[in-house]
């Protein structure tokens, strides 16, 4: 089988005050659809077995931080090889570009991916800065603080700057056949434009968006594969027997079309972006993306997001 996937650059101009994830976007990018008039119960009706658009997480300067798998079995962990997975453990990320072409995934016989590198000393290396700024509410009327006393706040924001060049987040998108990109593509534009996340009347979340050639992902001779998205991976056992991950639980929040209610969403659980599956039965390429859609979250009947996942096939080599 053979699948197109759009590829996107996205460039900040700004700072962050939510990091970028793949379920994110989803929901702004439906938000952002209903906002210009787009009929979204329309697109969503077969959410739950056709996806109209598919999106990854978004990787800095095109890298993927990829899931370990454990070095040796419990049986087997001594001193020399838990210092070997010590020393390796910032070498954990594979260029996308790379990883697409090739195909292939080495797993050497200390357990470790051969493929994998330490960016920290690497011309298209970047840094990553969280930190605390402060802040104070304000009233508009008067020009002051709103309370008697002094109170400021703090917020957690994030940017980026790479060590040569300009800094930039790889993105993946799928659309289904049919479906006019466009309409996704133009919905991205805009909310680079709006602000992306949190805090976007602040001035985050502001960036550029720069389309590149569509690429073809091969899944022939496949056995594996990595993912690009956070995903539901709960049915996975009967496509492969061994995968590793990170979870990671969304405790989800209905943004300004919550008329009555509460605004909170029930809390799920993903595996996160560079996770590792092995041993994959054909049947989980015949689609482009795997995991499944989240529905029941709220008292929203409607509310819905995005559990399904891109991936890149690979064909795992042990040495």
């Amino acid at each position: 089988m053979e699948y197109t996937y759009i590829s996107l650059d996205i460039k900040p101009v700004s700072s962050f005050a939510s990091e970028l994830s793949s379920d994110t976007f989803f929901g702004q990018i439906c938000y952002m659809l209903y906002m210009q008039g787009y009929d979204l119960d329309e697109y969503l009706k077969d959410y739950e077995n056709d996806p109209f658009f598919v999106i990854s997480d978004c990787f800095p300067m095109g890298y993927i931080s990829i899931q370990q798998m454990p070095v040796k079995p419990v049986s087997e962990i001594n001193i020399y090889n838990l210092a070997a997975r010590k020393a390796s453990k910032n070498k954990n990320k594979i260029k996308l570009d790379e990883l697409i072409s090739k195909g292939i995934l080495t797993r050497e016989k200390n357990g470790l991916i051969k493929e994998t590198v330490d960016i920290s000393n690497m011309q298209d290396s970047w840094k990553k800065y969280k930190y605390d700024v402060i802040k104070a509410h304000i009233n508009r009327y008067t020009g002051t603080t709103l309370n008697e006393e002094f109170a400021p706040y703090s917020n957690i924001e994030y940017s980026y700057m790479a060590k040569k060049g300009e800094f930039y987040f790889r993105l993946y998108l799928y659309v289904k056949e049919g479906f006019d990109d466009n309409i996704i593509i133009s919905a991205i534009e805009n909310i680079g434009q709006t602000g992306y996340g949190s805090k976007t009347s602040t001035g985050k979340g502001f960036f550029k968006v720069y389309r590149n050639e569509n690429i073809k992902i091969n899944t022939e001779n496949k056995d594996s594969f990595i993912l690009l998205s956070n995903t539901v991976i709960s049915g996975m056992d009967k496509f492969t027997n061994k995968m590793y991950y990170t979870p990671v639980t969304r405790f989800g929040k209905h943004g300004i079309l919550t008329e009555k209610g509460t605004p909170f969403k029930n809390p799920f659980v993903m595996a996160t972006s560079g996770a590792l599956a092995l041993n994959v039965k054909n049947e989980c390429f015949n689609k482009a993306y795997v995991g499944k859609g989240v529905f029941g979250l709220s008292h929203h009947k409607n509310a819905v997001s995005q559990g399904y996942g891109l991936y890149i096939p690979l064909k795992l080599v042990e040495e």
